[in-house]
């Protein structure tokens, strides 16, 4: 059954939930990056003075996350079906 419903979700909302599950799984690097941002975020380590400097942070880990992404092989099998995804749609 969960295939039927699969098989209609977009490559795009794929590639999204790959991402998605490995910055829940600690074991990955990602997951581990995530979830340590977040922590520290909780515990409140490095607390910003003001909402500027917490953006400032939010804004530097997602450079640091986008950086890691671009040159890491963590999601290539997913990123390689999403592209043969849409080579056979044409698009």
């Amino acid at each position: 059954m969960s295939e039927v419903f699969g098989s209609f979700s977009s490559p795009e909302k794929k590639l999204v939930r790959a991402v998605e599950e490995r910055s829940r799984d600690r074991h990955t690097y990602l997951g581990g990056l995530v979830q340590d941002f977040l922590a520290s975020l909780r515990e409140g380590r490095g607390a910003q003075s003001s909402s500027s400097e917490l953006l400032q942070s939010i804004r530097q880990f997602m450079t640091h996350v986008k950086m890691f992404l671009e040159h890491s092989s963590e999601l290539d099998q997913t990123i390689e079906a999403f592209i043969e995804d849409k080579e056979e749609k044409g698009e």
